[in-house]
């Protein structure tokens, strides 16, 4: 604590200079943490994913509804369940929605929506019926009873209209797997209304032992393969992960960005702490001659290049968690589909740590050079 002094003196003598140090270090870190968070909050909602249930999609032609009767047959297949996406915006082309409609032997393979058996009973006996998760409701301005029109494109539907209304039954609890955007609709409503060359069906699997999730899919496929529909079939898991990684890896991305950042500073403070070096060799030889000993003007050094990182990389750390908290109402176009950084404690004490090896990096030359340092000659400088 001593030598407090003397670091302040240090950071201060150009105030501007370490002020604009220290805005650049805070920019950095701001950007180290939004993309470290968005990489765990991805890595979060993989591991979340089930791998005992498996999404079985078309290949290239259009699947049937009996083959959900053979694939719940399969070996190691709990149940098995018709189902089919329909996307579309409510009011607004911002407020994109995604619809699953779910046929009655869905009941069987996904027994953890969250429906009772009296509201899968009222979906099925409601064509235009749909339930809302609570999440979805609140986003929309959705209550119960309320109309549901959703806006597609052009030749989406049979009648070559632009909308098809559905009416909101209930609000029910959020479902994980739609990150709180769930909307339940009716199978059969819904391949009525669509375009017969739009019709489409794809299945969930319920699987007996999650260990086992990838091999059976995989069977799917074999056992389709040679059929007039083949299927390309996958564990909820291993979809979320390969979504994740589609077109630039994200987490090459994600760090990639972050680490940019972090190697940019590490030259910023690099520079400022050696010009400062430089500039105190009287100083440091006045040190040297009061009895101050090398390990202690290295502890100086590297004290003057932590005191900005570790503030900036806090700074950062709080900026980062002020804009992840923006709501998903201000976002548009794709940026509302992107996942909200989450800052864990992992990311923040990965922040501090990385702030620390950096701090120690940009001392490396400035402390060799005062380990050659000449005391006379330096002395005589002043």
């Amino acid at each position: 604590m001593k030598y407090l002094p003397l670091i302040a003196s240090a950071l201060w003598r150009k105030p501007v200079e370490t002020a604009l140090v220290l805005c650049a270090v805070t920019a950095a870190f701001t950007l180290f943490g939004l993309m470290a968070g968005m990489q765990a909050t991805v890595n979060e909602v993989v591991e979340s994913k089930r791998m005992d249930r498996i999404v079985v999609n078309a290949r290239q032609v259009p699947l049937t509804l009996p083959m959900v009767d053979r694939i719940a047959a399969m070996e190691g297949v709990a149940a098995a369940g018709a189902w089919s996406g329909f996307f579309g915006y409510y009011r607004e082309p911002q407020n994109v929605v995604f619809i699953d409609a779910v046929h009655e032997t869905a009941r069987a393979a996904r027994p953890e929506l969250p429906l009772t058996p009296v509201q899968w009973d009222a979906l099925f006996a409601n064509p235009t019926g749909v339930f809302v998760s609570r999440t979805q409701a609140a986003r929309l301005g959705l209550k119960k009873g309320d109309r549901l029109p959703v806006s597609v494109e052009p030749g989406i539907l049979a009648d070559n209209s632009r909308s098809l209304t559905f009416e909101v039954l209930d609000i029910v609890p959020d479902e994980p797997d739609r990150a709180g955007r769930m909307i339940l609709g009716n199978f059969n409503y819904v391949n009525q209304e669509r375009a017969p060359d739009r019709r489409q069906v794809a299945f969930w699997v319920a699987v007996r032992d999650p260990a086992e999730g990838a091999q059976i899919a995989a069977s799917i496929d074999r056992y389709f393969a040679n059929s007039g529909s083949p299927t390309s079939s996958i564990t909820f898991r291993d979809a979320e992960q390969n979504m994740a990684n589609s077109g630039i890896p994200l987490d090459a991305m994600t760090w990639g960005v972050g680490g940019a950042g972090l190697f940019m500073i590490l030259f910023l403070v690099g520079n400022a702490i050696a010009q400062s070096v430089r500039e105190r060799i009287p100083e440091f030889a006045v040190l040297r001659t009061l009895g101050f000993p090398e390990w202690r003007l290295m502890e100086l050094v590297i004290a003057e290049a932590l005191v900005p990182c570790v503030t900036g990389a806090v700074l950062g750390m709080v900026l980062a968690a002020r804009v992840a908290a923006v709501p998903r109402s201000y976002l548009h176009g794709e940026f509302v589909r992107m996942p909200l950084p989450t800052l864990t404690p992992t990311v923040q004490w990965l922040a501090i740590g990385a702030a620390v090896v950096l701090a120690v990096l940009s001392t490396v030359v400035p402390i060799l050079r005062l380990l050659s340092l000449n005391v006379p000659a330096a002395l005589a400088r002043r």
